[in-house]
Order: C-alpha cells, then sequence, then structure tokens
C-alpha cells in the first residue's frame, strides 16, 4: 500500500541509526568471563577482588620452583657422573652393599621430587610498577602455628586478636601496629585483621581459620606508596573470603 511504501520523514532513520549504535549490548557469556577473571580471584576455597592492572606472580613463583628442582637434579647426576664415595673393600669385592654418601642420597631424594611443583601460595598477585607491592594468599596448618587441642574452626579457638600470642603468630616482632587488632566477620567465618608497618613495607594482614588451616592474606606496599595503594588494598581485603565446601 502507498502508506507503507512512503519513505520516512526526514531525519527519521539518521536517529533510528544513532539509537540502535548508542545501544550497549550485553557482554558474551566468553566476555564476561574473561572480564571476571581480570578482576577476581576465584578458587574451590578463596574468592577476593584483583587490584587493577595487577598481574599473576604465581606463574613466576613456579617457573622458579621448577628451576630449582631442575638444578638439584642436575646436581645428582653430576654427582652420579663424579662417582661415588670412596668404596670399602668390602663394597669394592661386593661381600657388602654399597652406602651412598648422605649427599648422593639428598641429590636422589630431590631428583626422585614430582615435577608438579606447588608455589607456596594459593594466590599471589604483584603492582604493574614492580616496586614489591603484592597481595598474597597463603594456607598453614593451625597446629603448626600454635599447639592445640582440637581442630581449630574459629579464630576464636587461638584466643583474641589483641592476645599477645595471637598477634605474635601474624605480626613480626619487628613490627609498629598502625591500628589496634580487630575481629569482623566475612561470609559467616570470623577474620582477624592486622595493619602494620616493618622493614619499609605497610601491611594489611587478614587471617581466616577453617578446618584446622589458617588461611592469611597480607597486601603490602613500600610505605612510601602507600598513599597511591591505599584504596585498591582496602578494598581487596574487604573482599576476601575463604569459601565454604560439603565438609565446612
Amino acid at each position: 500500500d502507498a502508506a507503507s511504501a512512503a519513505p520516512p520523514p526526514p531525519g527519521t532513520q539518521s536517529v533510528s541509526a544513532a539509537l540502535a549504535a548508542s545501544v550497549v549490548r550485553a557482554p558474551s557469556d566468553a566476555a564476561l568471563r574473561n572480564a571476571l577473571e581480570v578482576k577476581n580471584f576465584v578458587s574451590k576455597e578463596v574468592a577476593f577482588r584483583v587490584p587493577e592492572g595487577w598481574v599473576d606472580d604465581n606463574k613466576r613463583i613456579l617457573a622458579a620452583l621448577a628451576e630449582q628442582e631442575r638444578v638439584a637434579s642436575d646436581r645428582y647426576a653430576q654427582r652420579l657422573r663424579d662417582g661415588p664415595k670412596l668404596l670399602s673393600p668390602q663394597e669394592i669385592s661386593g661381600s657388602a652393599e654399597v652406602e651412598e654418601s648422605e649427599e648422593a642420597q639428598r641429590y636422589k631424594a630431590a631428583a626422585k621430587t614430582s615435577k608438579s611443583v606447588a608455589s607456596p601460595f594459593v594466590a599471589r598477585f604483584m603492582a604493574p610498577s614492580e616496586d614489591g607491592s603484592a597481595v598474597s594468599v597463603a594456607t598453614k596448618p593451625a597446629q603448626d602455628m600454635r599447639l592445640v587441642l582440637f581442630t581449630v574452626k574459629s579464630m576464636a579457638d587461638l584466643g583474641e586478636p589483641g592476645d599477645k600470642e595471637v598477634a605474635s603468630l601474624f605480626v613480626p616482632p619487628d613490627a609498629k601496629l598502625v591500628a589496634a587488632p580487630t575481629a569482623d566477620e566475612l561470609s559467616g567465618r570470623l577474620a582477624y585483621r592486622y595493619e602494620f608497618t616493618a622493614r619499609g613495607r605497610h601491611v594489611l594482614l587478614t587471617a581466616i581459620a577453617r578446618r584446622g588451616d589458617i588461611w592469611v592474606m597480607a597486601a603490602t606496599a613500600d610505605e612510601a606508596r602507600w598513599g597511591d595503594y591505599e584504596d585498591e588494598l582496602r578494598a581487596t581485603t574487604r573482599s576476601f573470603k575463604v569459601l565454604r565446601t560439603k565438609y565446612g
């Protein structure tokens, strides 16, 4: 019909095109996942916000550990090439087994180490400025930190955050507290927080207990640059969560 065939009023088409161009389209699942991976660290155990632009340092750590393992293996191989310790007459005659020297045993043990090396950190991110500022997460059995006769399920099982013995588990003896230790809840778990300076570093430390392990996040920056990183690091420590599993 003539009405439908009529051209649109002047300017209408260009306005429609401009509106279409201005629409913000929802990102694809893949794009959304990539964006989240950049801004957040999420594993089966912990989750936290990563400061914008900071880089994953665990890759470098794993490469260094793999190199250490390779060197240990090479040293053992060199030891074998250089020959064993001086043999006794009984060992030479075959009437007694050859006993490896302690050094050879150590190298052999190192060479047998699994090739899948593990970082001491659950996660570690470094500032792009390469000034040593970092966010690290590590875990350790509570029994290795303080003798307790039961499974530590909450930080309260260790004592109050301000108790000298408890604070000494997380704050170096030469550190200066910036604020009094505090306790608050993060996703249903009690978190102990310590803020201190030590050896030219400003540190925000958060400790959370779960099933006998203590999970610690340390957000650190050079004291001289603390003002540059404070907001980002405080936001990251507030976001730290130790996730629940079917075991607790």
